[in-house]
């Protein structure tokens, strides 16, 4: 499989970028829920930060094409992804 290009799914200009000033309390937050995002989890993890911000991580709806789902890490792994 390959990786997730948001920016394919944000056609409708509904996402705005933000400045990492501003996406640290809510990565942070989101990312420091647990250890994994772990395969039987159908929720994922959300936080929302300042300037409304919301930022979540869970598994795509669509997962064809992928690969088989595996525990995801999360903390420094994710932070850094973000």
């Amino acid at each position: 499989g390959s990786f997730y290009c948001f920016s394919d799914h944000s056609a409708n200009g509904q996402y705005h970028p933000f400045h990492e000033v501003t996406g640290v309390t809510g990565i942070d937050a989101t990312c420091n829920n647990a250890d994994v995002l772990s395969v039987s989890n159908t929720f994922g993890f959300a936080s929302r930060g300042p300037d409304n911000l919301l930022v979540s991580v869970t598994w795509a709806r669509d997962q064809s094409g992928c690969a088989a789902k595996s525990d995801v890490p999360m903390r420094e792994w994710c932070e850094d992804t973000f």
